[in-house]
Parts: C-alpha cells; structure tokens; sequence
C-alpha cells in the first residue's frame, strides 16, 4: 500500500524538530555532542535515501530559521550523513545484532563528516582553529591548533555519529513494521 503524501511530510517534519530539539538539548547541557543527526539516520532506515535527505535539509532550514541564515551550510554534512546512511543499511552493517558494525558505520560516518565539518569551520565560518573546549585543550598542547581542531573533531563526530546511529536504529525497532 502506498503512503499518502501527508504522512511523509508529517514524518520527516517530526524527525526534522527531533533533530534540532536533541542538538539544541544536549548544546544547553554543554557536551561536546550534538546527536542532532539521528532523525536523519531514521529516516533513512524507515522510508529510503530520499526521506533521509529531505530530513537534513529541513532541520537545516530549521536550524537557519531559529540561530543564523549561515547555519544552513550544514546541510552539507546532514546530506553526507543521509547518504552514507544508506551505504551502510545496504551493506547490511546497521542493526543492533551486530553493534560493532553499527559502530564502525558510526566511526566511518563520523571520520568521513569529520573532514566536512572541519572544511566548514575554516574555510566557511573562518575559524582559526582555536575552540573552547577542556577536550581541545588537551589537544592543543601540541602546538598546532588546526591539528588540535582536526584530532578533537574527529573524535567528537565519531562518537556523535555512532549514538546517533544506534539511536535511530533502537527507535527503528520499536516502529511498526508498516508505517
């Protein structure tokens, strides 16, 4: 049975503000992680590339709408994440009988969005290399700081990108198997 048109934008709209409301939550909590990914990667799991794709692009423009007009440079990386998504369920890696390939899905994602993010940062939003961060200064005692920014990225989107994976793939399970 075909889906109606309204179900699927109510679907990626829900997953959309879920993003946006667990990247603003854990950013209020101050952790180093934003998890506001996950949506995509459901969306993805539950109805295709496609669905996963608009997801990002909406919780971009979300995004956009609620901190600054330059904040959509990221559907940069949530379209990356939506496609590589898709490689890795098709490989048949994410599934939570087999958590370390969920994790190394999650590693790749995060190593793969890890280069974007850090591309973003300098080239889009000039940073220096310089970030507040306990992390990063740790990092930083190396003496350069777009080694430090890249050695800390990495890490953070590795771990970002594999909870979030799990995430989607644990409220994945818990769907009806038809939606």
């Amino acid at each position: 049975m075909k889906r109606a048109w309204w179900f699927t934008t109510i679907f990626i709209l829900a997953l959309s503000a879920l993003n946006l409301a667990t990247g603003l939550v854990l950013q209020k909590l101050q952790l180093p992680f934003f998890v506001d990914t996950w949506g995509t990667s459901l969306g993805v799991l539950a109805a295709g590339p496609i669905a996963g794709v608009l997801v990002a692009v909406v919780t971009a423009i979300l995004l956009a709408v609620t901190t600054s007009w330059s904040s959509l440079i990221w559907v940069l990386s949530g379209v990356l994440i939506a496609l590589l998504t898709w490689y890795f369920w098709k490989k048949d890696w994410l599934s939570l009988e087999t958590p370390g390939k969920v994790f190394l899905a999650g590693a790749a994602i995060g190593a793969v969005n890890a280069v974007l993010v850090i591309a973003i940062k300098i080239f889009y939003l000039g940073s220096d290399g310089t970030m507040e961060s306990g992390l990063y200064a740790i990092f930083a005692s190396v003496g350069n700081s777009y080694l430090a920014l890249f050695l800390f990225t990495l890490i953070i989107e590795i771990v970002d990108k594999s909870i979030a994976l799990f995430l989607a793939l644990y409220v994945m399970k818990t769907l009806p198997k038809k939606l």
